[in-house]
């Protein structure tokens, strides 16, 4: 058996625009198919575009304290939370966590996280879980394929980087973190995650064929940063 997996579930790949019920229902078949193989599974989930459209409807009323608008994207993160308890609650714990900081005793195959305080994105969440709970790896599933040298929406000749450093990836990122922030990895979460030396594989969530080809030990696309 596996030592214990954190998977931080990108917002936009539940909800591009709709729910994406068919992806769930993939997603939830492949975890149950592999959850034999892990000591216990902590997936956390973001708020992604629907958080941000209400963080700029808030910021187009006035909205201009970044707490506020945190506090509107965790509300969406447990929103979809909430969404993923259910559809695992034969096999998770059965409430929603949203204080990684505390650990907890339980017998459940699983767990499922959501936003926790202002300051910092899922990523961040993911990561404190990790910590708290002793994990080594954690997956981050979003909408890119990989962690490129640049934007890619925004310069067409970025390159995708197989693996990396934590150092290599903090020059990459935002040095501030910013409500509704869209980066491969919030700045705090970089910070977090390479004082603990953990090892995050980036993947391209809604390719659940790839997912599965990693967590099987077969040739994946994506990176891994340690």
């Amino acid at each position: 058996m596996h030592p214990s997996l954190v998977i931080s579930l990108g917002g936009s790949i539940v909800v591009p625009d709709k729910v994406d019920v068919k992806f769930i229902e993939h997603f939830r078949d492949l975890i149950l198919g592999i959850k034999k193989n892990y000591n216990k599974i902590f997936i956390i989930v973001g708020g992604g575009a629907t958080a941000r459209v209400y963080q700029n409807a808030l910021r187009e009323l006035g909205t201009e304290k970044n707490s506020d608008l945190d506090w509107m994207g965790i509300s969406v993160s447990r929103l979809n939370g909430q969404l993923l308890r259910t559809v695992f609650s034969k096999f998770a714990y059965p409430e929603l966590v949203t204080d990684p900081s505390k650990k907890i005793s339980f017998g459940e195959k699983m767990m499922i996280g959501a936003g926790w305080k202002p300051g910092w994105s899922t990523d961040y969440v993911s990561v404190q879980f990790a910590k708290t709970y002793g994990v080594r790896e954690m997956l981050n599933l979003s909408n890119v394929e990989c962690v490129y040298d640049k934007d890619p929406k925004t310069h067409p000749d970025a390159k995708p980087i197989s693996s990396l450093s934590w150092r290599k990836m903090k020059s990459l990122m935002p040095s501030k973190w910013t409500p509704g922030m869209n980066a491969p990895f919030d700045p705090q979460a970089v910070k977090l995650a390479s004082g603990l030396g953990l090892k995050v594989v980036f993947l391209k969530g809604t390719d659940l064929g790839n997912l599965e080809h990693y967590l099987e030990g077969k040739k994946w696309k994506g990176s891994v940063v340690e």
